[in-house]
């Protein structure tokens, strides 16, 4: 993963601006921004002509994507190779980061930066839409679970964007904790004064609308001096692509499930016997189709078992969360390192 390529003052985070058309562009003026993002290839190669800071390109994660790649007979990498035209594109215009903007599932936003992360090392900025005053997206994906899930899969810098404000600075107090990713929002300057005194330390602003710029600067807090928060090497934050779970080495984890079409009784009986994690053995692409299918019943933490190291990495691909790995088959310990640096994995 690139580092974030944003210039920093050390006080206050940094103002990125979304950029829609050439007067927009050219409306620019130097040092108002740490970065722009923009919605085509020919904007991102007129704004690295012009401008002088970073330059990154929108990436939409929407519904209907999943929608017509399930029109095709289903394959492991279908939805996530739908996405790799648009990387190439823009990995080939040489753009400076890559913002993955949520406007549908998680599902659709993990697989669009497991797209970026097969192509390329360029930095990832995600997008997220908090949609209800818990704290979850328009599916139900907790926030700290997305987070949980995108900072060990290869994202830099994660950003919030929500209708109501007040929601948006509790959801970002909660997650702040267990970030070990930069954190920003995508908001007014109005909403930052008034909740100035509540926001944990953000790094990043992202802004539509140009005007709002110089206020931004204004109102934008200064960064507190303190440590960066360290991972626990053993205490996790672990997904099962829905809600977040804090595991340790000590968990409790289930006999193996082998994932036949009696997999969602099988996890729905289980609900009551098991406070740990549920093992999910895998033993064939059927197995993978089905945990691909019915991921959705999963209410547990998640080790995947597959003596196979092919296999372990298909179901990884599709499981949506943040997987456990147990030692129950040995895995080479390279293959296991990439494991954890591009999927997350767990190792307990």
């Amino acid at each position: 993963m690139e580092p974030v390529p944003l210039r920093s003052t050390g006080k206050q985070g940094e103002v990125m601006l979304c950029v829609h058309d050439q007067s927009e562009l050219e409306a620019i003026e130097p040092g108002q921004c740490a970065g722009v993002i923009v919605h085509s290839l020919e904007l991102l190669a007129e704004a690295k002509r012009r401008l002088d800071c970073s330059v990154g390109i929108i990436l939409q994660a929407r519904d209907s994507i999943e929608e017509d790649v399930e029109a095709h007979e289903w394959t492991p990498n279908l939805l996530i190779d739908s996405f790799k035209p648009q990387v190439r594109d823009a990995v080939r215009a040489d753009a400076d980061f890559i913002y993955v903007r949520n406007a549908g599932t998680f599902r659709v936003l993990r697989a669009a930066v497991l797209a970026i992360t097969d192509i390329s090392d360029i930095c990832i900025f995600a997008e997220l839409k908090v949609a209800d005053d818990e704290g979850c997206l328009s599916d139900n994906v907790s926030v700290l679970s997305a987070l949980g899930v995108l900072q060990r899969i290869g994202v830099a810098g994660l950003l919030l964007r929500g209708d109501n404000a007040g929601e948006l600075v509790e959801t970002l107090t909660e997650i702040a904790p267990y970030a070990h990713i930069s954190i920003g929002l995508c908001t007014d300057a109005t909403a930052i004064e008034v909740y100035a005194d509540e926001l944990p330390n953000l790094e990043f602003f992202v802004t539509d609308r140009a005007e709002q710029l110089e206020a931004l600067h204004r109102a934008m807090p200064e960064i507190e001096e303190k440590d960066e928060p360290e991972e626990d090497p053993d205490y996790f934050l672990a997904s099962d692509g829905d809600q977040a779970h804090f595991v340790d080495a000590t968990i409790d984890i289930s006999d193996p499930i082998d994932l036949t079409e009696q997999f969602g009784e099988t996890i729905l009986d289980m609900e009551d016997e098991y406070s740990g994690a549920v093992k999910l053995e895998i033993n064939s692409e059927e197995d993978v189709y089905f945990l691909a299918a019915y991921q959705y019943m999963l209410t547990r933490a998640v080790c995947i078992s597959a003596e196979d190291p092919e296999l372990m990495e298909t179901a990884l691909r599709v499981f949506d969360g943040i997987a456990i790995y147990d030692g129950t088959w040995e895995i080479d310990p390279e293959r296991l390192a990439y494991f954890r640096t591009k999927y997350g994995l767990i190792v307990l």
